[in-house]
């Protein structure tokens, strides 16, 4: 298959909005408002990560985290954007316990907010917790029911609570900077593929990310990025906006590997 080309893709009848990003905007990098003030930067086929994040403060404004391309995250992890109680200090909750407050208290009580870093092809497995502000190095992999307290170093292999370095991997390729036409054409033997550190790897160009937001039910499409001001979609290459409006829409529509490349 020609990977570089346009495949048509025939979603169910049924799929969702959400289905429709993830299948055509989901390989590209994105910027993901988890509130209509806050975001996280996501790597190409990370997206469904956004689901991993836990106590995203509602007021906040600004980035609260990144996660690099390609991680792996079971649905029972999760990534603590907030919500570190401030313990050395005489009052250390937040009065969850006085709603007629509305809120007034949410600030008091907790650590101040650091963003957090997750580095490319990072696994982290089954109920992993990754305390907030902690940064995560490229291809680090957390095991099932740790806790990740420290930061952790690139291909280093986690386990325990609080987490520990059990051994480091192999070093390799950057596979989760291959050009996704080429990294599709060579599934069938990417593993040696990644594993030729030295090779003339055909990495991809540098690309504005899609900018998203969550609006609780459904996701909403804001445009891209130019620097860091979002663009509306109209302000893109006529080719963008066109594999845009057709993959958000209900029906056939054409899978790009780089819609900016046209």
């Amino acid at each position: 298959m020609n990977w570089s080309g346009p495949i048509t893709v025939n979603l169910p009848a049924n799929a969702t909005p959400w289905s429709r990003v993830l299948t055509f905007l989901g390989h590209y990098d994105t910027r993901y408002y988890c509130t209509p003030g806050s975001y996280v930067n996501i790597g190409a086929g990370s997206l469904p990560c956004v689901n991993n994040l836990m106590l995203v403060p509602a007021g906040e404004v600004g980035k609260v985290g990144e996660i690099g391309r390609f991680c792996e995250m079971h649905p029972s992890a999760r990534i603590l954007v907030r919500g570190e109680h401030a313990n050395d200090q005489p009052v250390n909750i937040c009065f969850s316990g006085l709603p007629i407050v509305n809120g007034a208290f949410d600030q008091y009580g907790l650590k101040p907010l650091e963003p957090f870093a997750i580095g490319n092809g990072v696994v982290i497995s089954a109920n992993a917790q990754v305390m907030s502000g902690r940064r995560i190095g490229d291809g680090a992999v957390i095991g099932a029911s740790s806790v990740v307290t420290k930061d952790a170093e690139a291909l280093g292999v986690y386990a325990g609570v609080p987490a520990r370095k059990l051994r480091a991997r192999e070093t390799f390729a950057p596979w989760w900077d291959f050009d996704i036409a080429y990294l599709m054409a060579n599934q069938a033997h990417l593993q040696a593929l990644a594993g030729q550190v030295s090779a003339p790897h055909v990495y991809r160009p540098e690309r504005p990310r899609f900018v998203l937001r969550n609006d609780v039910t459904s996701i909403t499409f804001l445009g891209f990025l130019e620097g860091e001001d979002v663009r509306p979609l109209d302000q893109a290459p006529q080719a963008v906006r066109d594999y845009v409006v057709q993959a958000l829409q209900p029906g056939p529509s054409q899978w790009l590997a780089d819609c900016w490349a046209a």
